[in-house]
């Protein structure tokens, strides 16, 4: 994985990239020893790490994974070089069925500075039943610094709306 992140610039793995998908690149082989989440979750990493415009779509793509743990990496990697072009997927993932995943699509929704996400969170602040997801949705909120767009929470009927809209 590092000695793929040391290329991030070159020609070569520019061209390779933009001829793969991100399940061709999660398709390799397996390290004896190793076990097959891991090595994804190693692949995931080493797409993140290269920050150039060739792996931002297939760590895009990762954000539809089947397993929870490449989604979450894969929104980290979103977050961290806050990919605006991913905003939907984001937004949809905030409705996800694991909890960690919901959390870090609502750090990445903030970070994104999208406008668009205020109403996607405070729909999901409705659902948010764990303090540390209430705690992640009304960051993003502060976050993006829209007090008018944040105040119609306020107006919610869900109770956990309106609290996570009066703590933004």
């Amino acid at each position: 994985a590092r000695a793929f992140a040391k290329q991030r610039n070159s020609a070569e793995l520019t061209d390779f990239l933009a001829k793969r998908d991100a399940n061709d690149i999660l398709a390799g082989s397996v390290a004896r020893g190793c076990d097959p989440l891991t090595a994804d979750l190693a692949r995931t990493w080493a797409l993140i790490s290269l920050e150039n415009a060739a792996s931002q779509p297939l760590v895009r793509n990762l954000l539809n994974h089947a397993n929870p743990r490449i989604r979450q990496a894969a929104l980290h990697g979103v977050s961290l070089h806050r990919d605006a072009a991913a905003a939907p997927q984001v937004f949809a993932l905030l409705a996800d069925n694991d909890p960690a995943v919901r959390r870090v699509a609502a750090e990445a929704s903030g970070r994104l500075a999208a406008p668009a996400a205020i109403p996607h969170l405070l729909e999901a602040a409705a659902a948010a039943e764990d303090r540390i997801l209430q705690h992640s949705i009304a960051y993003a909120l502060m976050e993006l610094a829209d007090a008018d767009a944040t105040r119609a929470g306020l107006a919610s009927a869900e109770p956990r709306t309106v609290a996570v809209a009066l703590i933004a």
